[in-house]
């Protein structure tokens, strides 16, 4: 389906353990995600890239970075900035606006002048995770390059989970049609244990997930968190909007911090797990299966107003180096998978580029409306929309 994971180089064994982290002898990897279609991004200029390095330990063996402009770097290489404490690890600002961020866990970590270059800092491998297909235009190119302790291709072969799944969709164009319009109050909170994956249930839609095209509504109720296990979604870019209790979601990217009058956005093929802070969580997810979120584009309005780029906010690399079983699970036209990984996902220690998870704030948007005498169109409303090859016509907007 175009777009794929895949990667190589990472030191000998002699190279890693030399700088400290686990080494592993040089390979070739590739790994086919369905992360292909385009990213619509915004027209504008952008604020440059931006460059991170290394912080302290944020929570037992999980480590994090902070991030400055590449303008303020040291002329070594290195930035010579104090951690940005942010409770949410968030501090790459303007992911919205087609920027190419940059951040690292440990100092020197990313590569300079090279993607992929034979040996790698610490003896990392590289891995590169496309969101559109390697020849679409330079606009609309989606990608990002990743620097791992172990490479997440070396696991053993998918299979189907042994939980059912049949509260998920991904295909509606078997299901009930009404032409009524429906509203539904919040469901109550389970009272038995369930995770984050587990509690979804989808509650409408259009189109399928297999012929990329359409949406789909779920919603989740948990209770406990996704303790040793992933989920992957190749299905389509995943927007979380918490009702009720806050979530940690932790990517391979680094942490994001989600509240209530937060939605925070994780795109297609990106491996993460949620945890929830707060106790019980219940809230709301709007998935696409075409195209990427992306801003509207304002028209008349001008160059203000509405959701400002400057207010979208990435994480910052952190990265766990664990061993033992891990379950990473796999969300394909709506059957979910798993497989056992011997080490966390989660042990990127550097990245690049601009394919990444990110959060906004709903405090920060600025509403356009007149009511003189009539109302606008709803559509002023929007936060981010994900378009359709139809100009002008949405898959969805929130």
């Amino acid at each position: 389906r175009g777009g794929s994971r895949w990667g190589g180089g990472g030191g000998t064994p002699e190279d890693g353990h030399k700088e400290g982290l686990h080494g592993h002898g040089r390979g070739y990897v590739q790994k086919q995600v369905t992360c292909a279609y385009v990213w619509h991004a915004m027209a504008g200029a952008g604020a440059g890239p931006f460059h991170t390095f290394a912080a302290g330990p944020i929570d037992g063996r999980t480590h994090g970075a902070c991030c400055w402009p590449h303008w303020r770097a040291h002329p070594q290489g290195l930035l010579l900035a104090p951690l940005m404490g942010a409770p949410t690890g968030l501090t790459c600002r303007g992911v919205r606006a087609g920027n190419t961020f940059s951040s690292e866990a440990l100092p020197g970590a990313l590569p300079i002048g090279q993607n992929n270059p034979r040996v790698c800092p610490y003896g990392l491998y590289t891995e590169q995770l496309s969101g559109t297909a390697f020849t679409v235009p330079r606009r609309e190119q989606a990608r990002s390059w990743l620097y791992r302790i172990k490479p997440l291709v070396t696991h053993e072969p998918y299979h189907p989970l042994q939980f059912p799944a049949e509260n998920l969709t991904a295909d509606f164009s078997g299901g009930t049609v009404t032409p009524n319009q429906l509203r539904w109050k919040p469901f109550p909170l389970p009272t038995e244990k369930v995770d984050w994956v587990r509690s979804l249930f989808t509650m409408c839609g259009a189109g399928s997930a297999a012929s990329k095209e359409g949406y789909a509504i779920h919603m989740y109720a948990a209770t406990e968190d996704m303790a040793g296990s992933s989920l992957c979604n190749a299905d389509g870019d995943f927007l979380i909007v918490p009702q009720h209790g806050a979530l940690r979601v932790k990517t391979e990217f680094g942490i994001v911090g989600v509240a209530p009058t937060e939605i925070c956005v994780v795109p297609r093929g990106v491996h993460f797990q949620v945890e929830l802070p707060d106790g019980a969580a219940r809230g709301y997810v709007l998935e696409v299966f075409q195209s990427h979120f992306t801003l509207p584009d304002l028209g008349p309005i001008g160059s203000n107003c509405l959701a400002s780029p400057r207010d979208f906010a990435a994480p910052v690399a952190a990265y766990e180096d664990i061993d033992g079983p891990f379950t990473c699970m796999h969300k394909l036209e709506g059957h979910l998978f798993s497989a056992k990984h011997e080490f966390s996902p989660f042990n990127v220690v550097a990245w690049h580029g601009n394919y990444v998870p990110y959060k906004y704030d709903l405090n920060r948007f600025c509403p356009v409306n007149a009511v003189a005498f009539d109302h606008p169109d709803p559509s002023i409303f929007t936060v981010l929309t994900a378009p359709s090859s139809i100009p002008g016509c949405a898959v969805a907007d929130f």
